[in-house]
């Protein structure tokens, strides 16, 4: 993206959406002072109260200098998803100015197209393997081309003995076995949410990918002294015919080429609230591509995420797939207007300018108003 002017705003906003007892969406709405509407999403679970505090000390007017110091300045991953939230805003402003779809801003060719797979997981409240496959049945009856779960809730990621831990694993691998059976042709994607030790890894990797698991997620913390290690693990994935991937949490080109330079993963996650925005997922991206690895944004949250993520999805080189939230609340639909659309396992976009939404009429019912402030 070239520079770009400063965004001065007339008015910010910022809402929330009580959705579960584990999620709680948070979105920013901006004006313009030239009467545009931007949006942007700050969901990060169990931060509210920081979110709101550095949201009150936002300027009017906002440049690159301002995300910078966003993301400099305040406590990690805090700065950085308010940064991102920011951008998101100005980025919906800028399109609508210039009447072009926010990823067309990217000076890229930008597809219209993004297959997708449902994460299924934060939504199913009953953790029998019935209640996943029944819940695996329904997002692949609206069209979503793979599923995604994280089954292993009983293993921790420390402490309990051995034989304890095998029990574990064994009551996550029954909810995998289940949704495999319902899913027919379509891949299932389990994500381990690094539980696994280094010395137990490799058996869970190679007993999912046996099961035919097509993706094998985090299975071990991400730290200096297991990336090293990831290369081995990804090869017993790939030798049973399973990608191995991951790296969600990260910021910046630099972290993601620790695991790009080390062959650790064949699929990234970039989350454009971490890794540094819109531009810099392009940059992370761009790399992935040269060293042959593929890329995923990582999305596990609301409605405007969404819809951000799969505007930046479009601008991706070597893009596998987009993660979409699924029915972890009906208010997901209710909250938006667009006509972006899931069809036939692919997200599609229109050209409407920005981001292509709007507040539906429900908004305020659901919505609760944390703050808002007035430039002159």
């Amino acid at each position: 993206m070239t520079e770009r002017p400063p965004l001065r705003l007339s008015e910010l906003h910022l809402y929330s959406v009580p959705v579960s007892l584990k999620t709680r969406w948070m979105f920013l709405v901006g004006r313009s002072i030239d009467g545009l509407t931007g949006f942007g999403e700050v969901t990060l679970q169990n931060q509210e109260a920081a979110i709101l505090n550095a949201t009150r000390e936002l300027p009017g007017v906002i440049t690159d200098a301002t995300l910078q110091t966003l993301q400099q300045s305040l406590p990690l991953p805090v700065g950085y998803v308010l940064a991102s939230a920011v951008e998101q805003v100005w980025l919906d402003i800028q399109g609508q100015e210039q009447n072009v779809s926010t990823r067309r801003l990217a000076e890229i060719e930008p597809r219209s197209k993004i297959l997708c797979y449902a994460n299924i997981n934060r939504g199913t409240i009953d953790r029998t393997p019935n209640s996943f496959a029944t819940r695996a049945e329904a997002a692949l009856a609206v069209g979503f081309s793979a599923i995604k779960i994280a089954p292993f809730d009983e293993v921790l990621a420390q402490g309990t003995n051995q034989h304890a831990r095998a029990d574990a694993i064994d009551i996550g691998m029954a909810r995998v076995e289940a949704v495999m059976r319902v899913s027919e042709d379509h891949p299932v994607q389990v994500d381990c949410h690094s539980r696994f030790q280094l010395h137990e890894a490799n058996h869970v990797i190679a007993r999912l990918a046996q099961l035919g698991t097509q993706w094998i997620e985090e299975p071990v913390a991400e730290i200096a002294e297991t990336i090293p290690k990831l290369k081995a693990l990804r090869a017993t994935a790939n030798r049973h015919g399973a990608l191995l991937a991951g790296a969600e949490k990260f910021s910046g080109l630099s972290q993601f080429q620790s695991f790009i330079d080390a062959d650790a993963y064949d699929v990234i996650m970039p989350d454009i609230r971490f890794c540094g925005g819109f531009s810099e997922a392009i940059r992370i991206a761009k790399y992935a591509d040269l060293h042959g690895t593929q890329v995923s944004p990582h999305n596990p949250c609301g409605p405007v995420m969404a819809v951000v993520s799969a505007q930046m999805a479009a601008c991706l080189p070597s893009l596998h797939s987009l993660e979409l939230q699924h029915a972890e609340s009906p208010l997901f639909d209710r909250l938006l207007s667009t006509s972006h659309q899931l069809t036939l396992g692919h997200y599609e976009l229109t050209e409407e300018p920005g981001h292509g939404i709007t507040l539906s009429t429900q908004f305020n019912e659901y919505a609760q108003k944390e703050f808002s402030q007035i430039f002159r």
